[in-house]
């Protein structure tokens, strides 16, 4: 993409294509994780300046699993761009209890987390229960448990200075206006519609592509669909894309 200052920002949105369902499973991590990485290495011979992988692209916890870093420097090399990649993280809330968010991470070519972000505006009974003790919704709050909304608009600034927006956030103007007003430049949208139907996909989409002409900036959305075949939506032209298969 080129902005209207005339540079030029290369960035590869990638799809895994990987089933949902194994997402909840700890045995098939690798394995998602693999397809995630076969797919980018088909287009950092294109030399992107940024490479991003969508919200949940990985489900397991990136501090205490390096698996996660040694793909990175595997598949970047250590002059490759920095990763976005979407996955859970926990923080001590004090007291024993541990809060869980759902965040997006830039990673350096070597793996190590530069930047994170925390979801501020959470999805009612998919991703915290508005009222306790929700008849036959219990199970959707087992382990981890309900996510915690994040708090501050990360500006991140590896190549260039972007925000990010996760899934439903998109249709919250005044989260993009926090953004640009830090100083974003481009807007990244990842989302995950894998456990909505199909008819869930094309309000996503349309309500991440009309965030950026409402805030003068540009958006680039990535995000996987339940048939697996994925999809990527970049709001401007010059910008790569892989999809695993």
């Amino acid at each position: 993409m080129r902005d209207d200052g005339g540079a030029t920002l290369r960035v590869a949105l990638v799809q895994g294509n990987a089933p949902n369902a194994w997402r909840l499973d700890v045995a098939r991590a690798d394995d998602a994780l693999r397809l995630f990485a076969d797919a980018t290495r088909s287009v950092t011979p294109r030399r992107p300046d940024l490479v991003v992988w969508p919200e949940n692209a990985v489900s397991f916890l990136l501090a205490p699993n390096p698996q996660l870093r040694r793909a990175v420097a595997d598949v970047v090399g250590p002059d490759g761009p920095p990763l976005l990649v979407g996955g859970p993280r926990y923080a001590s809330g004090g007291e024993g209890r541990v809060l869980f968010y759902n965040s997006v991470y830039l990673l350096s070519p070597r793996g190590d987390a530069l930047a994170f972000y925390d979801k501020r505006r959470l999805v009612p009974f998919a991703e915290y229960a508005p009222v306790a003790h929700v008849p036959g919704l219990d199970w959707r709050f087992d382990a981890p448990g309900q996510y915690t909304p994040g708090t501050t608009p990360t500006l991140f600034t590896q190549p260039e200075r972007f925000g990010v927006l996760i899934c439903f956030e998109a249709i919250y103007p005044e989260l993009a206006r926090d953004l640009v007003l830090a100083g974003a430049r481009l807007l990244v949208n990842v989302s995950n519609d894998a456990w909505l139907s199909s008819t869930s996909r094309r309000p996503c989409s349309g309500r991440s592509r009309r965030a950026a002409p409402s805030r003068g900036r540009r958006t680039l959305g990535s995000r996987a669909w339940s048939d697996r075949r994925g999809g990527s939506s970049p709001v401007s032209p010059r910008t790569c894309g892989a999809r695993g298969s």
